[in-house]
């Protein structure tokens, strides 16, 4: 997997298709990284019950330790691919997210706001969140509004409202700038968002 991971780093060249490419492939790879990992993460709970039942029946034989293996495992697995992600995210995200290509920068912030919707055991953090705050200041419109589609995906989840405390403290401030956009689809995707920040 690490060899994929440096031709994608490795493609960010200056002819902008390969940046292109190699932005399309690194973010898709992170988005099926997700879904692999929620997979995982059933499973895990799901032998974590199973584990736990066997226990309270203070048997002590082969399908405790199958299970106490397989959870292991699954725990690794996950861990592996969190670890991917965090590459690719510092390897490419880092660097095509402010782009020269309004389309690369685009992309990204639209994977950034699919990835912490869809994992936010490991996204819906600052560290990632800044980015999208970041993004508010674009100097193209279509970016400006992928970053506030994707913060409105995120206020619609009730969970997620205690984590953004602090994002929001450091950012309300342009996102209500924004509802005065000269780009009318950004002012109104704004003001929805507003509306969102309200309730």
């Amino acid at each position: 997997m690490y060899v994929i991971y440096d031709y994608l780093v490795f493609l960010s060249t200056p002819p902008r298709v390969y940046r292109q490419v190699a932005s399309l492939v690194g973010l898709q790879l992170v988005t099926s990284f997700i879904s692999v990992a929620k997979t995982l993460s059933g499973q895990r709970e799901t032998t974590q019950r199973q584990l736990n039942a066997e226990k309270k029946k203070l048997s002590d034989g082969p399908l405790i330790e199958s299970l106490e293996k397989r959870l292991a495992l699954t725990h690794e697995n996950i861990t592996y691919l969190e670890e991917l992600m965090r590459k690719i995210f510092t390897g490419l995200f880092m660097h095509r997210y402010r782009d020269v290509d309004p389309d690369i920068r685009m992309s990204c912030i639209r994977s950034l706001g699919i990835w912490v919707v869809s994992y936010p055991s490991l996204f819906l953090q600052d560290i990632y969140l800044k980015y999208l705050g970041w993004t508010l200041n674009d100097k193209n419109a279509g970016v400006r509004r992928a970053s506030v589609l994707a913060l409105q995906s995120l206020y619609e989840v009730d969970n997620n409202i205690p984590c953004l405390g602090l994002f929001t403290e450091r950012f309300y401030k342009r996102m209500i700038q924004l509802a005065d956009d000269i780009d009318i689809s950004v002012a109104v995707s704004a003001i929805g968002l507003i509306k969102q920040l309200l309730r």
